[in-house]
């Protein structure tokens, strides 16, 4: 497995990692041109996320190590932002608990099924979208934007719910079968994400620039 870090794919997985650095400083200077340069830098982390999944499927390259690196340096990444914000913006502390919750529960249940079958569980679609979401909500934060504020703290909130809900049930799938099946995806599935990501984001960048 060690020879599997440095596969493309896992490096971007790891170097997610490395942008908490710029992120911190960016967040904690007091300037607002300060707000972009974070609110860019974040916003390649979310880029990232979707990029390595992406490279290791077109180029062959899905490994053990990449199923355990992906979700982990999303959860550390959002975790340790979560926690900038909330002494940097306000960020409600009841959210980041409920953020950190979550993320230790997957985590306890991929061990214990990792533990009892071998199996790694894969991350689930639903799951990238809390991520996205989630970091779009940071983003916010960053920004000082309300209106985005307003629209992803409720998107997070049932992504989050959602993708717990439907993580357990895949465990409990693991365990009766044994196996783990791949995440069958469908054009009719890809092109309504793409439209939704689409509207959404003239939506919110829109308001952004102040074009409505």
């Amino acid at each position: 497995m060690a020879h599997d870090v440095f596969k493309i794919p896992n490096l971007i997985s790891l170097g997610r990692l490395l942008f908490l650095i710029p992120i911190w400083y960016f967040v904690s200077l007091p300037e607002d041109n300060a707000r972009y340069w974070a609110l860019a830098v974040i916003w390649v982390a979310v880029v990232s996320d979707f990029l390595d999944g992406f490279l290791a499927r077109k180029l062959n390259q899905k490994t053990e190590l990449g199923l355990i690196l992906d979700p982990l340096s999303d959860k550390i990444l959002a975790g340790a932002v979560v926690i900038l914000l909330i002494v940097y913006r306000d960020f409600p502390i009841w959210l980041a608990v409920t953020v950190i919750v979550r993320d230790l529960l997957i985590l306890s249940g991929g061990l214990y099924i990792k533990k009892k079958t071998g199996l790694i569980p894969p991350s689930i679609l639903t799951g990238k979208y809390c991520f996205a979401s989630l970091g779009i909500l940071l983003m916010s934060y960053v920004l000082r934007f309300d209106y985005g504020i307003n629209i992803f703290f409720y998107l997070t909130l049932f992504f989050m719910a959602a993708s717990l809900i439907l993580y357990i049930r895949e465990l409990f799938r693991i365990l009766q079968s044994g196996r783990v099946v791949p995440f069958q995806d469908k054009f009719i599935f890809r092109i309504g994400r793409i439209t939704s990501i689409v509207i959404i984001s003239i939506f919110y960048f829109g308001r952004l620039f102040g074009l409505y």
